[in-house]
């Protein structure tokens, strides 16, 4: 998977190609993050419950479509609406850069077996490309959320996981997730490198199953390796001829295109079924239709002359109500 800088940066561009803006820079970068950050809630702990670190799997693999569509449906403050638009963007950064990543770390590719590495040496090349430094910040990429903010995300993200996957979970542990991925990734900032055997030390192996290997994550990252235009996609076996840049802008203009059609969708200007096809339902790792069917958002409110604001009729809804 794509480090937390490449989502973000991906996400600055996208915003950009749209025309659009945020209320909430903080809460769109925290969306861009995606369910990442629970990857590092209570990483030195064996046992942590509720148990996140399973849950953020869940969030990768199954019904994605469908927990998109209940954060869309649930965002209503500009906060909230921020994270969702940032969510979005890490969803189609993955579909789309997950299998370029496992081409170019299958074997014989210039990263074998080293997706992490890939991973912290491209976030180093983008912050690069801006600022001349290799060394990636911890605010350019982490999500720092406080206060309402973080508790406005806790909240939409609580309702939105109990609708799709049936877990009652904790507010403050949602929140707590987001506290322990900033104290862990500015450990993962060493300019020196002098940290890296500490850290080493710190993450007990059982937890790299989740959180990866920290040390191989860290900052600064490595010259990005040349690679290769022609590669195959592992997943389908179509033969790909495309440069990293391309592969970065095919996601920041789909990410471009999803945020532009959920804010119309709130707007009321987008159907519901044009929305989901667009969203899809996929998988993170392989960008192919997860097993499970997405269900669509359900339809704006119509508004009525007088201004009251009606719910569809539909027969369905109407048989959900009864």
């Amino acid at each position: 998977m794509p480090e937390c800088y490449t989502h973000v940066w991906l996400g600055n561009q996208a915003l950009m190609r749209s025309g659009n803006t945020v209320a909430s820079r903080p809460a769109y970068i925290a969306g861009a993050n995606g369910p990442d950050p629970f990857f590092m809630y209570r990483l030195w702990k064996q046992a942590r419950k509720p148990d996140l670190p399973a849950l953020a799997l869940r969030m990768r693999h199954e019904k994605t479509g469908e927990f998109l569509c209940a954060l869309i449906n649930g965002a209503s403050t500009p906060v909230q609406q921020s994270f969702v638009l940032g969510y979005i963007v890490n969803y189609t950064n993955n579909c789309t850069l997950s299998p370029y990543f496992d081409a170019m770390t299958a074997p014989g590719a210039p990263y074998a077996r080293n997706r992490w590495h890939l991973g912290a040496d491209l976030d180093s090349e983008l912050y690069y490309r801006d600022y001349k430094t290799r060394l990636v910040p911890l605010h350019a990429g982490t999500p720092v959320l406080i206060t309402d903010d973080l508790a406005q995300v806790a909240t939409l993200l609580r309702e939105a996981i109990r609708q799709v996957y049936g877990l009652e979970t904790p507010l403050l542990a949602l929140a707590d997730a987001y506290h322990d991925n900033i104290a862990i990734r500015r450990r993962m900032i060493s300019p020196s490198g002098m940290r890296k055997p500490f850290l080493r030390l710190w993450q007990p192996k059982r937890n790299e199953k989740y959180g990866g290997p920290l040390t191989a994550r860290m900052q600064p990252g490595k010259k990005l390796k040349r690679l290769p235009m022609h590669w195959q996609n592992p997943h389908t076996g179509e033969e790909m001829d495309l440069l990293l840049d391309e592969v970065l802008a095919l996601s920041e203009q789909t990410a471009a295109l999803c945020i532009t059609a959920t804010m119309r969708y709130w707007l009321g200007e987008f159907s519901a079924e044009k929305l989901i096809t667009l969203l899809g339902d996929n998988d993170y790792d392989t960008g192919l239709p997860c097993a499970y069917k997405a269900a669509p958002p359900k339809e704006k409110p119509t508004e009525t002359g007088d201004g009251e604001h009606t719910p569809p009729t539909s027969k369905e809804e109407k048989n959900q109500t009864a």
